[in-house]
């Protein structure tokens, strides 16, 4: 079977090349230190719809996650192709509120920048007008395809925030735009976190002790459902509930976890629980003592680690996972 030949070989050839785009701005997005993104937009932009001919100034992929807690956002926007001095162009990336017209209310964000430049500023716009607040936004792929934009400031903490949108216009006349993007629709997103409380000084073999799981939602979004798993370890038993019902945003749940050694066990055993809500998961690990008689075998268990999960922005509005200390 022969591969494809003439129009039908570049066409393929190049929407390689855009996969490969969209996947590159993605990974250096979840290459990024792990953040708790409440909200994430992503999405594809139609190819050749600009105003001109230039790889460079035509928009192929836009994606934008948003700490609203730390003012942290972290995205950017991939182009079809490199932009040169002669295509240079000015593009920005703005995140405010829908309304009848689009993407155009405030509360908004800006983020902005010569397409060849190092240098991008972000704005905050409360109301029409002057910007309430702005600043420096160094980009981390200057002059390249990704124009990759990460700040974090207090100014832009606490926005209500629903909607993205991108465009790409003259560098000397702003109301010549190449290319625009979007609205893409913020959505919120769950996060979740797991605590292992304080284990029992030391279990005899053949008693049981209590250590107590919380998990908690600190995203913007239902967790559904969390599935509870202890891990296996010698001479351990462990009874634990199996699932723990859904947990609305802000809300927390403790459960007990009725656990054991025997003889078999080692002297110091570890606990490790595994909570997972859809493709969230996070593990929480504490260490139990075994009292053989007739003398007490070692010191008392600690406070369990603390592990927090969320979602973090993949292009087509599927989100990937990271996990990171709470």
């Amino acid at each position: 079977m022969q591969g494809p030949t003439g129009d039908r070989a570049i066409a393929v050839a190049r929407r390689r090349r855009t996969l490969a785009v969209a996947g590159a701005l993605a990974a250096g997005l979840l290459a990024a230190p792990a953040a708790d993104a409440n909200f994430i937009a992503a999405g594809p932009d139609g190819r050749g719809d600009g105003a001109d001919a230039s790889p460079g100034r035509d928009i192929a992929v836009v994606a934008l996650s948003y700490d609203r807690r730390r003012g942290l956002l972290r995205g950017g926007v991939a182009l079809r192709g490199e932009p040169t001095d002669a295509s240079r162009a000015f593009v920005s990336l703005f995140a405010g509120r829908r309304t009848s017209g689009g993407c155009d209310g405030y509360p908004a964000i800006g983020l902005s920048s010569f397409t060849t430049d190092a240098l991008a500023r972000w704005t905050r716009f409360d109301a029409a007008g002057p910007p309430a607040a702005s600043g420096d936004a160094p980009k981390q792929r200057p002059g390249g395809e990704l124009q990759k934009f990460e700040v974090a400031a207090r100014a832009l903490a606490g926005r209500a925030l629903d909607c993205v949108t991108a465009v790409v216009t003259d560098p000397a006349d702003p109301r010549t735009v190449y290319d625009s993007a979007g609205p893409f629709a913020f959505e919120p997103r769950p996060e979740l976190a797991a605590r292992l409380g304080r284990a029992p000084s030391a279990l005899r073999p053949g008693r049981t002790g209590t250590v107590r799981l919380t998990v908690r939602n600190p995203g913007d979004a239902a967790t559904g459902r969390i599935r509870v798993a202890v891990g296996r370890a010698r001479g351990l038993t462990a009874r634990a509930p199996r699932a723990v019902a859904s947990l609305r945003p802000g809300q927390r749940r403790t459960v007990a976890i009725r656990v054991g050694l025997s003889r078999r066990a080692k002297a110091s055993t570890p606990l490790r629980v595994t909570a997972t809500a859809g493709r969230l998961r996070v593990r929480a690990a504490t260490t139990l003592s075994l009292r053989k008689p007739p003398r007490g075998g070692g010191g008392g268990g600690g406070d369990g680690s603390s592990v927090c999960a969320s979602y973090a922005p993949v292009f087509g509005g599927v989100g990937s996972v990271v996990a990171f200390p709470c």
